[in-house]
């Protein structure tokens, strides 16, 4: 089993670029590097064809929350999301017990910004139980009656999966 959270790529961005967003030359630096230490070849197409996929549209004129938005997807799904859904279909091939999650559940009273979304690693308090104790020393302290049921759902989940494969 494995699994991936919508904000995977979270952590890529300086404090600064969470709170205020980021303009459409950092997206550029940001994508480019990415791509330049990636691939080999077809770099500028490579590049292009991000920015496209990865920009909404729809919008006439880009903020720099979406910019921000927009970039920590493409880079989450290139670095994160890609990778690990190649890795299960490459299990599933020999095996047929091979599951992959999305947790896309955001902490109401977390650490992160909530527009955000779920980020990496914030499924593991439910899945450790620290809602049921109250938290734990790395985990918030504070949280809802929906988060505690959330907790035992997804705790009950893993040991089923655990007992029964």
């Amino acid at each position: 089993m494995t699994g991936v959270t919508r904000a995977e790529s979270y952590f890529s961005f300086n404090s600064e670029d969470v709170q205020y967003g980021i303009e459409a030359d950092r997206r550029s630096k940001i994508l480019r590097t990415y791509v330049k230490n990636t691939y080999s070849y077809h770099l500028n197409e490579i590049l292009a064809t991000i920015v496209n996929e990865y920009t909404d549209w729809e919008r006439p004129v880009q903020h720099p929350i979406n910019i921000r938005d927009e970039t920590m997807e493409a880079l989450s799904d290139a670095q994160i999301v890609a990778p690990i859904s190649q890795t299960a279909n490459i299990h599933s091939a020999d095996h047929r017990n091979s599951f992959l999650y999305v947790f896309e559940y955001q902490s109401k009273f977390g650490d992160y910004p909530q527009r955000q979304g779920c980020i990496h690693g914030e499924d593991l308090p439910y899945v450790f139980g620290a809602p049921l104790v109250g938290g734990f020393s790395h985990f918030t302290r504070n949280y809802t009656k929906a988060e505690i049921a959330l907790s035992e759902a997804v705790m009950l989940y893993w040991t089923n999966f655990i007992r029964t494969g």
